[in-house]
């Protein structure tokens, strides 16, 4: 009894494989379906007609672009060049079929020159004659009689760089392309995506792609579509290569007036950090885009700050050099000894600060708490007396000691600072002044490239 059941059951199995073997040899479409539908197709179809079912009716041409890679970006010639391909669809009537009239047939190919094909020019190509596809592409037709096209392109198109804020700059590069031989009210360019599709990227080494977007807009008679990129500079090079070395040359050159003036190093010194900057800004400026349009880069400025900087600090490294080596009998000019009583009464002032808190704090120890308010208030006004004395006496005394006023011609005065002393205040002063600014100044440059909100 259980042989007899597996038996029927094996048997009604292959009783239905077989049904729908044959329901399927019968709805699948063969090569002689496809030629019917190609030899149908073909008779009368006229390649230079518009399709449309009315001429007063616009055709909806589909745009769609991927890109695969950035072949290049060239700042100095505005050559911008990229590798993918487009996507372009329609609608052609003539070319639709009832797929059960040729066995299931649900798609079809045709070349490139057998049908009507949009002819879309690149308006910023740099190649001459530049033409879509080749006689030999296939295009894809459903039954609906929607077509498609796809075709690979190696676009070279002209891009303007804008390199003021190079190497943290962002360029925003197009590829406009128009359609040649009808006016938008009977051709019309839809993106059929809002940004340029990225599915088969590869990345770039030095170019990020920031973000894209994808256009129509109308020119005259004219519909073009618009595929752009925002592409920012990857600076990690840069920043490793140019601008550390570049900050650090800055700031050694201050180092020169900490070496002490009797080693005999500090033109040596001087003269080497500006060589070597020199020799720097000559490799930089080899890698920097020759243009000075829309405006030169900011860290072109910043190079000559600091070169201009580096001959500043050689020429005051000298004459600090010609202070210190002056003979001590020799005396000091008026003008010198304005800059030095400037500089002594900051000091000063900033000591007097300190020696009034110290009083203070002396005479708040000395007051006895059980004595009555008015005596402390008498004590307390006989400690502001005494404040003020204390604070002339010490500033005229420290001054004093200082300065040593002798009439001599009636235009010099002698001074009590030696000469050497004078070289401390000069090079002291030299050095707070370069410290300013090369802080400014790269401050600024990183003000204006690395933190603006653009980028």
């Amino acid at each position: 009894m259980m042989k007899i059941t597996q038996i029927c059951y094996f048997g009604m199995l292959n009783v239905l494989l077989i049904l729908m073997f044959s329901c399927s040899c019968i709805n699948a479409a063969t090569a002689a379906d496809e030629v019917n539908l190609y030899t149908t197709k073909m008779t009368g179809y006229n390649r230079s007609l518009r399709p449309g079912l009315s001429p007063d009716t616009a055709l909806n041409v589909y745009m769609a672009f991927y890109i695969v890679s950035i072949n290049e970006f060239d700042e100095t010639g505005g050559k911008f060049s990229v590798v993918g391909f487009y996507e372009i669809r329609w609608e052609d009537d003539r070319l639709s079929w009832n797929p059960a009239s040729y066995g299931g047939l649900n798609r079809i190919y045709y070349s490139q020159s057998e049908v009507w094909v949009p002819q879309m020019k690149p308006v910023n190509t740099m190649k001459d004659g530049h033409t879509f596809g080749a006689n030999d592409v296939k295009i894809r037709v459903s039954p609906s009689g929607e077509t498609t096209w796809r075709l690979a392109e190696f676009l070279e198109t002209s891009c303007s760089a804008d390199i003021t804020f190079y190497p943290f700059d962002v360029q925003i590069c197009r590829i406009d392309l128009v359609q040649l031989g009808y006016y938008y009210e009977d051709l019309v360019l839809t993106p059929m995506l809002t940004k340029i599709g990225t599915e088969f990227y590869e990345e770039n080494g030095i170019w990020e792609i920031k973000s894209t977007n994808v256009s129509a807009t109308y020119f005259n008679t004219l519909h073009y579509i618009t595929f752009e990129f925002v592409l920012k500079r990857r600076s990690g090079f840069f920043i490793v290569n140019m601008l550390l070395p570049i900050l650090m040359m800055g700031f050694l050159n201050l180092f020169v007036f900490i070496l002490p003036a009797e080693s005999g190093e500090r033109v040596g010194y001087s003269i080497t950090l500006l060589l070597s900057i020199s020799v720097f800004l000559t490799l930089i400026s080899d890698t920097l885009p020759p243009t000075s349009q829309p405006q030169m880069p900011i860290l072109s400025f910043i190079l000559m700050s600091d070169l201009v900087m580096s001959s500043l600090t050689m020429c005051c490294t000298i004459v600090g050099l010609r202070f210190y080596h002056n003979e001590e009998d020799k005396v000091i000019p008026r003008y010198l000894q304005t800059f030095v009583n400037c500089l002594s009464c900051a000091k000063l002032k900033k000591r007097n600060k300190v020696q009034e808190l110290e009083s203070a704090d002396e005479h708040n120890s000395i007051i006895n708490v059980t004595e009555s308010k008015e005596k402390q208030t008498l004590k307390k006004q006989t400690r502001k007396e005494e404040k003020t004395e204390i604070k002339d006496v010490t500033t005229w005394g420290k001054f004093s000691n200082i300065l040593q006023r002798e009439e001599s011609d009636g235009t010099e005065v002698k001074m009590g600072t030696t000469w050497k002393q004078f070289a401390m205040y000069f090079d002291v002063f030299c050095f707070i002044f370069f410290a300013i600014w090369i802080t400014v100044t790269n401050v600024v440059f990183l003000q204006k490239t690395v933190w603006r909100q653009d980028y």
